[in-house]
């Protein structure tokens, strides 16, 4: 397939860009839906997670709705961080196990800091929206891929990255997704990350979680 031309890529300081606030807070069906998309998130690829930052950078505050709402439930002492206790009292009434809950936390904290920020919140709920486009896919993808090349390469990923990753995490984030061991990650490959599967999987991972609440409620 062919993707769009390749935006001029910015610098490491998308990974917490800021969004503006909406006013509506999310439903309990909605909060249900975050949660499975949170739960599915933590099974992904690194490289996908990161794509999955582009995409929550490009999105306007429209397009975000409720997560931002959604975040300040999680962020209960409202520092603007989700630390580990935040995380787990927000889900004391889904009824995960300490060993459930500290994985999809680890999950969720893309670049190991201890807590989760608001930008990797987003990128960790921004499915729960629905499917990303290809479109949207597209968009990541030409931003990950720096050099307009038609490939995503460890060297594209410490461009963007700077110092956040040592280079041999880089290198092991291209290797975890690459179908031909070439060391570097096709347009096609990436697209391979979003799978019917996987949103299979979040269909299930929401029925759990229902499920999971009425036992508790019990």
């Amino acid at each position: 397939k062919e993707r769009p031309t390749a935006d001029e890529a910015s610098q490491s300081v998308w990974l917490h860009r800021r969004f503006a606030c909406t006013l509506r807070s999310p439903d309990d069906t909605e909060l249900d839906n975050i949660q499975a998309t949170l739960q599915n998130f933590a099974h992904y690829s690194k490289l996908k997670k990161l794509a999955l930052m582009v995409v929550a950078h490009k999105s306007t505050s429209e397009e975000i709705g409720f997560l931002r709402k959604a975040f300040e439930k999680y962020d209960d002492n409202h520092d603007g961080f989700i630390d580990f206790d935040d995380f787990r009292d927000a889900l004391k009434h889904y009824g995960y196990s300490e060993e459930e809950i500290v994985s999809m936390f680890l999950g969720a904290d893309i670049d190991s800091t201890g807590s989760i920020k608001y930008t990797e919140f987003l990128a960790a709920t921004i499915e729960a929206h629905g499917a990303i486009n290809e479109e949207r896919l597209a968009e990541a993808f030409d931003r990950l891929d720096t050099d307009d090349s038609g490939y995503i390469t460890a060297e594209n990923l410490q461009e963007l990255l700077g110092d956040e990753l040592p280079l041999a995490e880089i290198k092991s984030i291209i290797s975890e997704c690459g179908l031909t061991n070439d060391h570097q990650i096709s347009y096609e490959e990436f697209l391979g990350l979003w799978d019917q599967y996987q949103e299979d999987q979040r269909g299930a991972a929401l029925q759990q979680i229902k499920l999971r609440k009425s036992s508790t409620s019990l």
